[in-house]
């Protein structure tokens, strides 16, 4: 074991979010990322999903250091919790180590934590681990992959990332400096596979600014922008736009405020003179307004629903105005982004829509990307990650076609893990990884139980029935049936029916008699209303 490399992969193979591996060496290891996903449709209450950080409580290695690739939610977003584990430094570009720390500062924990910014092609030394970050193109700025050198091998992480020709920073992907630290050897490549069954080259950032430009030239109202909050590039462009245009800019949606300030205090980007406050807003006309805003998903409670569905303190729309989705629908979302555009359609508010591509691009690379990373790595090994299965396929006939041997590419799943000793890589056995759930605001591990219930009082709801003196006096209905349905009215004067048979049998019988009674009225129920609520009798 004392030659050997390993990666334990706990979050993002099989699907795009909550990204996480573990490299490991004989005496001690390294992160890179700690990341949260959207719950599936039947994990009813579930806020987030994170990577399988529970993995760590049995964990005896030293962790010498968390390296973050960049700043998403699904890179960074289980940081608290993996900090309430583990006590190490945390790594990552000024702009990723600010969005950190504000989601370490909620929980207190970022005063205990070690910040260390890293530099563009500046080796860092961290235990027996070397590490370079290599600046990559993504869709928020300061992005890195890295290469992790130790004594028993070399791996190359890709980060996220696309080639793009005309990022709106200037800063292409460094592939020079790839292609130099690959000509030592790489004896691993681990590389984002979440387009990879997309066709030719990703388009560029910059690509959008004409259609932007386009489509808004004749809007004679307010230009509402729905965005990403993390889309720090899209806000740029929103900014040239609205100075073009000779607009002032709101910026609305508090995680969207949060993440402009943070870009601010890093360096990222300026602060803008034609910014305005919403009370400014009010004094202006619609044709000087540009908004930027959240809610590009339809979520319930962005900016962008509250004023589509007239809530308060949303933006009130009017006919002359237009709204842009600068953003692609994520999985998932289709019925509130629906309901948001069906609503505008009704209201006869313009819009345009980024699923089209004419107002978005992805921040991930294509198939001819990743075939030239491939191209120019050309690893020993290579282990397709962020990306659901198909994508994991797609990435591997991608690197067949580079020249790689079927036999060196390995297609994983989420606590699978790997080791390289003396340049051979075999998989080793399977960890047990259990899902982490953040439910309200506790972190832990489900059962299947759980979702069971909560998707039966989804379906039927609850009834409780209150007895007195030994007789259903009244009733408390959930969720079951609405009010003033006949069947409520039927309940007690039912049960009672059956409560006088039981008046002659021994004292102290009662609760017997209801045990026995209740499957009868469970079946009772549900020929009346089709319906199996959670019952339950309080005496």
């Amino acid at each position: 074991m004392g030659d050997s490399l390993s990666i334990i992969f706990l979050g993002g193979l099989g699907e795009i979010g909550r990204n996480m591996c573990l490299i490991e060496a004989q005496d001690e290891a390294i992160i890179i990322d700690c990341g949260m996903m959207f719950p599936s449709p039947h994990m009813y209450g579930i806020r987030k999903v994170t990577a399988h950080i529970n993995f760590l409580d049995t964990y005896t290695k030293p962790i010498r250091g968390v390296f973050l690739t960049h700043g998403h939610e699904d890179h960074v977003g289980g940081l608290p919790f993996l900090y309430q584990k583990i006590s190490a430094p945390l790594y990552g570009s000024p702009l990723s180590l600010a969005i950190a720390k504000q989601k370490l500062r909620y929980r207190s924990l970022w005063r205990s934590i070690d910040f260390v910014p890293l530099v563009p092609k500046t080796l860092i030394a961290c235990g027996e681990f070397s590490i370079t970050p290599i600046h990559v193109c993504h869709s928020i700025p300061n992005c890195f992959s890295f290469l992790i050198e130790h004594k028993n091998g070399r791996i190359l992480h890709s980060g996220d990332f696309k080639l793009d020709t005309d990022p709106v920073d200037h800063q292409p992907t460094d592939l020079e400096t790839i292609k130099q630290l690959s000509e030592k050897g790489i004896d691993i490549l681990l590389s984002d596979s979440t387009n990879a069954n997309s066709k030719g080259s990703s388009p560029s950032e910059s690509s959008i600014y004409q259609n932007l430009l386009e489509k808004s030239k004749p809007i004679k109202g307010k230009i509402i922008i729905a965005l990403f909050a993390s889309h720090v590039h899209r806000v740029i462009q929103c900014f040239k736009l609205a100075k073009e245009l000779n607009r002032n800019v709101l910026v609305l949606g508090a995680a969207l405020v949060d993440t402009l300030k943070i870009a601010q205090e890093a360096g990222i980007i300026p602060k803008y003179e034609h910014r305005i406050t919403f009370g400014q807003s009010s004094q202006l006309p619609d044709e000087k307004l540009l908004i930027i805003t959240t809610g590009s998903q339809g979520e319930p409670h962005s900016m962008l629903t509250r004023s589509v569905f007239s809530r308060d303190k949303g933006i009130n729309l009017k006919k002359d105005d237009a709204i842009i989705i600068s953003a692609k629908t994520v999985p998932g979302n289709e019925h509130n982004v629906n309901k948001i555009l069906n609503q505008l359609a009704k209201r006869q508010i313009k819009v345009f829509d980024g699923n089209k591509g004419l107002f978005h691009v992805s921040g991930h690379g294509y198939e001819k990307d990743l075939l030239k990373l491939l191209s120019i790595v050309k690893p020993n090994y290579f282990i397709p990650i962020h990306g659901e299965y198909t994508h994991l396929l797609k990435h591997r006939a991608i690197g067949i076609e580079s020249g790689i041997d079927e036999s060196s590419i390995y297609i994983l799943e989420n606590g699978d893990s790997v080791s390289l000793e003396k340049g051979t890589l075999t998989k080793k056995t399977t960890a047990i990884v259990d899902q982490t759930l953040l439910d309200g605001a506790q972190l832990y591990k489900p059962t299947s139980s759980i979702f069971d219930e909560r998707s039966h009082l989804q379906k039927h709801g609850f009834l409780v029935i209150i007895f007195k003196n030994e007789r259903a006096d009244r009733l408390i209905s959930k969720g079951f049936i609405e009010k003033g349905h006949s069947v409520l009215d039927e309940i007690v004067p039912y049960i009672n029916k059956f409560m006088v048979k039981f008046d002659s049998e021994p004292e102290g019988s009662f609760n017997k008699h209801l045990a026995n009674f209740k499957p009868k009225f469970e079946s009772w129920l549900f020929e009346r209303a089709k319906k199996r609520p959670f019952l339950t009798f309080e005496i």
